[in-house]
């Protein structure tokens, strides 16, 4: 484990509620959740098959700034591991403490802090929005709610 920090997230509640809706549609109730056919934790040809099969054309029809490029015979541009960095600007937009922080991503301070400088800085003298809040208000403006029950 190269000496990481173990992780310990805090939901934010429009996730947990798309993940427990994911879960009853699948009918999973315990375990990874994202398991293999036979119910064990994916292995790395899984996981990049997950990606070409179902991140990518998720992506896609986000219409991200990346999907655009997608759509030109380019990969996607966003990969699933930048949601880790999703999180952490909301919380910090949110007003979450460094120390909070740190703890929930498994860093340093200091790598937590250099990672998120810019995001810090950005968001300075904006008013603090819950990460929920920001949530609903991107899916509002979206003018749609993320549809979690197909099957990956």
């Amino acid at each position: 484990m190269r000496g990481f920090h173990p992780r310990a997230i805090d939901w934010i509640e429009p996730a947990r509620r798309d993940v427990t809706e994911y879960l009853l549609a699948l009918g999973l109730r315990s375990g990874p959740l994202l398991p293999r056919a036979d119910g064990e934790p994916w292995k790395l040809h899984d996981y990049k098959n997950w990606c070409r099969r179902v991140w990518h054309p998720a992506v896609k029809r986000a219409k991200t700034e990346s999907a655009r490029a997608s759509s030109k015979g380019k990969s996607s541009g966003i990969p699933p591991y930048d949601l880790r960095h999703a999180f952490a600007s909301l919380q910090i937009r949110a007003g979450l403490s460094i120390p909070e922080l740190t703890e929930q991503m498994g860093h340093s301070p200091q790598m937590t802090l250099a990672t998120y400088a810019h995001v810090i800085r950005e968001l300075k003298g904006l008013p603090r929005v819950s990460a929920e809040d920001q949530i609903e208000q991107a899916r509002q403006a979206r003018g749609r709610h993320v549809d979690v029950s197909a099957r990956t």
